[in-house]
Formats: structure tokens, C-alpha cells, sequence
């Protein structure tokens, strides 16, 4: 049985190439924000998660989770190598149950911390983010360098860093389509057993769910996006579950997981004191507030909050920005 499932996992995943992820790549990682979200963030050494389906990459991942179960429901090549309507039904029905739970339990509490891979030599960050989330130039951005993540302590924490894929909606498509017909290549191969098919559908759900959380339109592409994520359903232990939270924002209340980082460590012996300071590569003002008093307005702020650590890190944007 072990080698169906090994097959299963194996023949779906098959084109991920984690070569190309965290932690074999471990580079510096910008999150473009407000200045006050940046001065949250260091005082209570919490970063703040986000429910996609509240956020504006919200069609992204609905897109890519209802395109593939309709896919995989409605696939003439898959009921017709399940032999029997019987057999298809039991194949949908597992699948189904898998798919409602997650809408129905698990979607609220599915989070995600967007970054931007950044150029160790670069300087002044990139004019896209800050026009789109830099506050229109006027907020910063914090640099992670996650060459300092301990990745030994962190194999069993229910979060995946990963780098986000761009393709065309048509590219997309063609991808689902593709892994219908690996689908359809295992139902022949595999006993069409209700254990074979409930392994099938939980794995076939799980690469669906990974390839929407981390699958962008192509027109993106240059803000070079990477993604913190964190699923309940991957949770089973609730190592989080002191993390979930709420935000009161003008569009109401919001979901949230705030991640402490000194209990997270505490929790994943992570690093021995683990806090934001120990982790940031330095901060980048805006191009519209980047002037010499900034930066030393900047600084004296981290000295009055006793970040000692981060007043050599801090820097101005040169670029010439025109709103």
C-alpha cells in the first residue's frame, strides 16, 4: 500500500522543483508596507498574516481551486477510467469531502505574508512595489534575510516558504489539465479501492491547494514574489492555534495570524533569542520620504524603543519617484 501512495504523491508533484524554493535558495526577502505597519511589526516582534480571500490576490487562489475540482469532477477521462458511475461517485465523493472541509473549516485560517525577492545589491528597492504596496512611495520595506532561519528547527512547523510561479490564466488551465491526466493515469493503474482513491483525492486537493497559493497572472511577475503560508488543515497538532486572531480593519473584521516570534521560538527552538531585529537585513525608506532627516528620525525612533540593532540598517530609496 505504501508504494501506491508513494506513486500518488510522486506522480503529482512530479513538476515541483524545490531546487528552486526555500530552503536549498535563501535569499534576502523584502515586505513593502506603511511605515507604521514597520513599526509595529519590530515593537511587538509579530508578523501579521492575511487571509488571501480578503486580500486583493483573493481570485488567484479561488480561480485555481475551483478550476481544478470542477475540473476533476466533470473529466470525461477520469469517470471513464473509474469503469462504473458507482466507482466515479466514490472518487468524487471523497474528494468532495476533502474540498468542504477545507471551505467550510480551514479557508478562514489560511494565511499568507507577502515578500519580494530582493537584489543584495540593490539599493532602492523596486518602483512596481512601491507604487503598489509601499504606500505610494511614502512607507518602507523590511529586508528578511532568511539565510539566518535555523532550517533544522523548523521541519515540523505547519509553514512553507515559497517562491510564487507566474503564468497566463490559458497556462494555468493547461497545467489542471495536465494533472487530470496524470489522475486519470493512476485510477488505471492503481486498485480502485475506496483507501486508493481517498489517498488520491487528499493528495490531488493538496498540490491543488499549493499550486493556488503559490501561482500568480504573468502580468506580476516582475514584483518577483515569494509567500509565507500557513494552512490549518496542515496543522493538526494546533501548534498555531494561539496565533489565530482578528484585525478591525475599515472593511470590517479580518482574520488574522499573528505569529510571535519569541513564543514561535520558544515552541520550535527556532534560535535561541528569536526576534525580527536578529532576522532584518536592513529597512528601506520610500522614495518620497527618504530624505537625511528621515533616516535620522527613523533611527532615533529605534533608539527610544531600544532596537538597537537595526539604527545601522536603516536606508534611503534613490529613486527619482513621480507619483
Amino acid at each position: 500500500m505504501e508504494e501506491n501512495d508513494d506513486l500518488i504523491r510522486k506522480t503529482l508533484w512530479d513538476d515541483y522543483d524545490n531546487s528552486k524554493d526555500y530552503p536549498d535558495q535563501r535569499p534576502l526577502l523584502a515586505h513593502y508596507t506603511s511605515i507604521s505597519t514597520i513599526e509595529k511589526i519590530i515593537n511587538s516582534n509579530e508578523l501579521w498574516l492575511s487571509n488571501p480571500l480578503f486580500m486583493n490576490d483573493w481570485e488567484e487562489l479561488r480561480f485555481g481551486m475551483n478550476a481544478g475540482a470542477d475540473s476533476f469532477r466533470t473529466s470525461r477521462l477520469i469517470a471513464n477510467a473509474c469503469g462504473s458511475t458507482a466507482i466515479h461517485s466514490t472518487l468524487i465523493q471523497a474528494f468532495d469531502k476533502i474540498f468542504h472541509r477545507f471551505a467550510n473549516d480551514h479557508a478562514i485560517d489560511t494565511y499568507i505574508l507577502c515578500f519580494s525577492e530582493h537584489d543584495p545589491n540593490d539599493a532602492d528597492g523596486l518602483l512596481s512595489m512601491w507604487r503598489g504596496y509601499g504606500e505610494v512611495g511614502s512607507g518602507a520595506a523590511l529586508v528578511i534575510d532568511t539565510s539566518k532561519i535555523n532550517t533544522n528547527a523548523i521541519e515540523d512547523i505547519p509553514l512553507s516558504i515559497g517562491r510564487v510561479h507566474y503564468a497566463t490564466q490559458n497556462e494555468r488551465i493547461s497545467w489542471i489539465e495536465n494533472k487530470i491526466k496524470d489522475l486519470t493515469h493512476l485510477i488505471n493503474m492503481l486498485p480502485k479501492s475506496q483507501k486508493v482513491f481517498e489517498f488520491m483525492a487528499q493528495i490531488w486537493f493538496e498540490r491543488l491547494l499549493m499550486f493556488s497559493l503559490f501561482t500568480k497572472h504573468k502580468g506580476f511577475s516582475e514584483e518577483q514574489e515569494w509567500r509565507l503560508v500557513y494552512v490549518k488543515e496542515r496543522d493538526p497538532k494546533f501548534i498555531f492555534s494561539s496565533f489565530l486572531s482578528y484585525s478591525i480593519t475599515s472593511q470590517g473584521v479580518h482574520p488574522k495570524l499573528k505569529l510571535r516570534l519569541s513564543e514561535f521560538s520558544k515552541a520550535s527552538d527556532l534560535l535561541p533569542d528569536f526576534n525580527i531585529a536578529d532576522l532584518t537585513d536592513r529597512i528601506l525608506l520610500g522614495p518620497t520620504i527618504s530624505s537625511e532627516l528621515s533616516v535620522q528620525s527613523f533611527r532615533r525612533m529605534f533608539r527610544l524603543t531600544s532596537h538597537h540593532l537595526l539604527v545601522d540598517k536603516i536606508r534611503a530609496s534613490t529613486i527619482p519617484f513621480r507619483p
